[in-house]
């Protein structure tokens, strides 16, 4: 009997060690499933993030190109700004040249000698002081 005890106690053993085994495999198999699951998942979030890194890194190279035009553009108008300034004050000289020539021109014919009458389309849009005394004209009066 002893020897049946001794059997059925090691068979009870082995059972409960072949059950904490298969137990053990079953848990094992698990975690190696989650661990492929999550393995998965993590290529997957690494392939996106790669695709994200490179559509930002294209993104980049895109603003920095128009960065690069709009400087250009912006030194063009800078260059075009100081040329037409240029323009401009080259005009305003030649303004005042035109003007100070005018300003001598009518003080040159205000102090003629003679009267000088200038008529243009058939009315008088010029006359000196000697042209108004000979004439008897006013300012205002000359047609």
């Amino acid at each position: 009997m002893k020897n049946q005890n001794f059997s059925a106690t090691n068979n009870q053993e082995f059972e409960e060690v072949a059950k904490t085994l298969i137990r053990r495999d079953f848990e094992l198999n698990r975690i190696k499933e989650k661990q492929e699951s999550d393995l998965v998942e993590l290529d997957r979030i690494a392939k996106m993030l790669v695709r994200r890194d490179l559509e930002i890194s294209r993104l980049q190279e895109q603003r920095e190109a128009e960065l690069r035009e709009i400087e250009a553009n912006a030194s063009d108008l800078e260059e075009t700004k100081a040329a037409l300034m240029n323009i401009l004050n080259d005009v305003e000289e030649e303004r005042k040249k035109a003007e100070a020539e005018r300003d001598k021109t009518l003080i040159i014919i205000k102090n003629f000698a003679d009267g000088l009458l200038l008529i243009e389309l058939g009315t008088i849009v010029l006359f000196n002081p000697k042209a108004s005394e000979f004439f008897a004209l006013a300012e205002g009066e000359a047609v």
